[in-house]
């Protein structure tokens, strides 16, 4: 960690097309005694950790000009700022939408420390620590460290519950299922991680042979993109239980080259983002391709989300697709989301006895 800035440099607002934002301070000497109103997170390769910042509020200056030239000839050091551009972090195209422009902007930044401004973010899904893992983790491969700033509290407590961020928090109530990385041959690891925390309640009663073939189907997600995403990065793993909202959600996300660069390495022929998730998320799509599952597994997956009424999604380069129940939806996305995320969430609240000779059709699963 930095040591704690001495003095805070007041800079001119330069007028750019994209602003950044800068903390100016010396290295070294004594800390103020003014303390934010906000705590701030640092994330590192030696993961992240809660603490207080101190000093006055940041100057807001651009990345070049006359702010910058007078800090390089006084020896300052400049820190980076990006924002999270949407209020709520949840499996919509418009939330990916932001979680990929941030890596869009991340990846505009130099090696060093970096603040990340959360204070438009009012809510998030605390298993979609999960995709936003995966934007951290290709800014850490970059030399990046991040400090998440003006965090609400709310959602400061979500994402330390689950472990995304240190200092974690008790899960007082049983709910987490807690950010996890994988290895890509590490499917016997996550297929037990798996089993433990979904057999659990909030999963809809099952015969003991759907059940089997249910697992089968999330591993088959895993095995994907561990053959497929080409990617050495690990696998972040999340889930969450919100008794409240009747939902039960899982979230398997990969840093790897995404399900339209798949496709066209198998076929040779362009195609859209949400249409290459559309064609392979289709159970007739033989060829395995992209970071999802195919055969047994999809239509399993696709035909239990469409008779429980829960959301199957998936984020990958510029697309976003989604199937709520019954209905699908695809969209573009302006930033590329680096690899592909896929969220399964389950209503909680379904009675019914799912059994795999009577819910599912023989056609679509054999």
């Amino acid at each position: 960690m930095l040591n704690r800035p001495s003095t805070w440099y007041p800079a001119r607002a330069m007028t750019l097309q994209r602003l950044h934002y800068w903390h100016i301070y010396r290295q070294g000497g004594s800390s103020l005694r003014h303390r934010a109103k906000h705590p701030s997170t640092w994330l590192s390769r030696d993961g992240p950790s809660i603490c207080l910042r101190k000093g006055l509020g940041p100057a807001r200056v651009a990345s070049s000009g006359f702010a910058t030239r007078k800090a390089e000839e006084n020896g300052i050091a400049l820190m980076a700022r990006v924002k999270f551009s949407t209020g709520r972090i949840e499996p919509t195209g418009r939330a990916f939408a932001a979680i990929s422009r941030l890596h869009s902007d991340l990846l505009e930044e130099s090696p060093g420390e970096i603040e990340v401004d959360f204070g438009l973010v009012s809510w998030a899904d605390a298993h979609l620590a999960s995709a936003l893992r995966v934007v951290v983790d290709h800014s850490f491969a970059r030399g990046q460290s991040l400090r998440f700033i003006n965090i609400s509290r709310d959602v400061s407590t979500i994402l330390r519950k689950n472990g995304f961020f240190t200092n974690q928090l008790p899960d007082t109530y049983d709910t987490t299922i807690p950010w996890t990385h994988f290895a890509i041959d590490d499917g016997v690891e996550f297929a037990a991680f798996a089993r433990k925390h979904l057999s659990r309640r909030g999963m809809p009663k099952m015969s003991a042979s759907l059940r089997r073939k249910f697992f089968e189907g999330i591993d088959e997600v895993f095995a994907n993109s561990s053959l497929h995403s080409r990617t050495n990065f690990p696998i972040s793993v999340c889930g969450q239980y919100y008794p409240n909202k009747k939902k039960l959600a899982f979230v398997i996300s990969d840093g790897g080259q995404g399900i339209r660069q798949s496709y066209v390495n198998w076929s040779n022929q362009d195609i859209s983002a949400p249409d290459a998730i559309n064609w392979a998320m289709q159970p007739q799509s033989t060829s395995r391709i992209g970071d999802i599952p195919g055969g047994l597994g999809l239509a399993l997956i696709r035909e239990f989300v469409s008779l429980n009424g829960g959301v199957l999604a998936v984020a990958s380069d510029k697309g976003f697709w989604r199937q709520d129940g019954r209905e699908i939806a695809m969209e573009g996305i302006r930033a590329s989301y680096p690899g592909t995320s896929i969220v399964l969430e389950i209503e909680s609240d379904d009675k019914t006895l799912y059994d795999i000779n009577q819910q599912i059709s023989a056609n679509d699963i054999w």
